[in-house]
């Protein structure tokens, strides 16, 4: 189940033609769930950030970078029935991406992933 939830996951993430900035999926349930994954934004601007779920009612991915003052975030709720795509502004830089665990008390495991695609505009 896993393994096409996986393949799912790609089919509907893939097709960008823009350079890809930062692209991790991983486990939306079970033990071992989530992701975290930085890339380097070396132009600040416009980038579009892609997020997807398979297998699951639902899913939280958190998009973060630091800044002068704090630490700034956008947070993706996600219904996994389809793709969800957002225009960010991201600052030169680290941006980290994270997968939030859904269910505190772990969960059935159903095979259920999610993913973010960054590019740059």
């Amino acid at each position: 189940m896993e393994t096409r939830n996986y393949a799912e996951l790609e089919q509907r993430l893939a097709g960008a033609a823009k350079p890809v900035l930062l692209a991790v999926s991983g486990p939306a349930d079970g033990t071992g769930v989530g992701f975290s994954k930085s890339a380097t934004v070396t132009t600040a601007g416009p980038h579009t950030v892609t997020v997807a779920c398979v297998g699951a009612p639902r899913a939280l991915v958190w998009l973060s970078q630091q800044i002068v003052g704090g630490i700034e975030h956008t947070e993706f709720q996600l219904d996994c029935k389809g793709t969800q795509s957002q225009v960010v502004h991201l600052n030169e830089g680290s941006v980290s991406a994270h997968l939030i665990r859904l269910h505190p008390d772990g969960g059935a495991w159903t095979g259920a992933v999610a993913g973010i695609e960054i590019t740059v505009e």
